[in-house]
């Protein structure tokens, strides 16, 4: 099996979600997204493999503000993916 190689609009996608995830602030820019993603193609491919993807979440808690709800971060465990996530994720998937 080909390892996965999720585009620069791929990317954007799946960062906002994973910062869902996190319960960071998700409203960011596409802008501050393709800063990360250039940091961290470290192959320069126009692509981010599982390594790459790996580090970059790495950083996005560091990167990140929290969300602004209030209410406490869920413990790792516990952490679900909403309905719309899980379709977001499954298409993006579709598309590698």
């Amino acid at each position: 099996m080909e390892p996965k190689q999720l585009t620069r609009a791929q990317c954007r996608a799946m960062v906002r979600i994973q910062l869902e995830i996190e319960d960071l602030d998700a409203n960011v820019t596409d802008a501050w997204i393709d800063s990360l993603f250039d940091e961290f193609d470290e192959d320069g491919s126009g692509t981010i493999d599982d390594s790459e993807w790996d580090k970059l979440v790495a950083v996005l808690r560091a990167r990140s503000k929290k969300a602004s709800s209030g209410a406490a971060a869920e413990p790792e465990s516990e952490k679900q993916l909403t309905r719309a996530q899980c379709r977001a994720m499954v298409r993006i998937q579709l598309e590698i």
